[in-house]
């Protein structure tokens, strides 16, 4: 059953994550220490840099939104696949396409940004988003192939998303370091942390209560078709909403290799 599914996901986790860390820490090498030390933040500054750094606010906002996103599709993944799909025996397997789909197109991904600059590559795949998602209200239901197909084109925007963030942070980064000629990379980075996770937090409690009080939608029980059907809605709409508006976002972006 899904609680089943639910606990495979979270051996998968257990298992690879010291694997990926030793990798990391092998095969990713620290700076040279340039023998000086920076002084530590004072929370003054950080909250200074949140209120008047204009662009750091746009892309904490794109970066909560992306995680309100992640969240709605993450936490209703399988009772859509399940319930409204009809295809719990593959859940696995669509789940393992999507994650591979989105490695699969950083390659791509990155020579676009490098041609298109990363905040239009990025609102490129928000857009990808916003017309391929809701394609799963008319995927034939028990069809495993035409959802396969369909969670590839999803993957696109899987990878780019947290790559493009975290790479427009560092322009931040670099913008912030000529501005004041201080190292504050640590503080951008925890921010961006602190709102992707926020959004996920924040996606679970309004996704559930939707549900439930808008489609009576109860997880793991038997629903109307109608509360189904509300499930896919919820799946849908959210993430399309929620990527229109970090496409706007994303496009108008200050920061510019001009």
């Amino acid at each position: 059953g899904q609680r089943e599914k639910v606990s495979s996901m979270g051996w998968f986790s257990i298992i690879l994550l010291p694997i990926t860390v030793l990798l990391a820490v092998w095969l990713v090498p620290e700076r040279t220490h340039t023998g000086t030390t920076a002084a530590p933040i004072k929370w003054q500054v950080a909250v200074s840099e949140l209120r008047y750094n204009k662009p750091l606010q746009r892309i904490l906002l794109i970066d909560l939104l992306g995680g309100l996103s992640t969240g709605v599709v993450t936490s209703l993944y399988l009772f859509l696949v399940s319930d409204y799909l009809l295809l719990e025996s593959h859940a696995e397997w669509m789940l393992l396409v999507y994650f591979g789909s989105g490695i699969a197109f950083v390659p791509l991904i990155l020579k676009l940004s490098y041609k298109y600059e990363k905040h239009r590559t990025l609102a490129g795949t928000a857009i990808v988003t916003v017309v391929t998602l809701p394609l799963v209200l008319i995927v034939p239901k028990g069809d495993p192939f035409a959802a396969l197909m369909l969670w590839v084109l999803l993957g696109v925007n899987l990878g780019a998303g947290s790559l493009l963030i975290r790479a427009i942070t560092a322009d931040l980064v670099d913008e912030d370091r000529l501005k004041t000629g201080e190292e504050r990379t640590g503080l951008f980075y925890a921010f961006i942390n602190m709102t992707q996770k926020l959004g996920i937090a924040l996606s679970v409690g309004i996704v559930y209560v939707i549900l439930e009080q808008g489609f009576s939608y109860q997880p793991g029980q038997e629903n109307t078709p109608e509360a189904i059907k509300g499930l896919a809605i919820i799946f849908v709409t959210i993430p399309v909403v929620v990527s229109a508006i970090n496409a706007v976002l994303l496009w108008y972006h200050p920061i510019t290799r001009a």
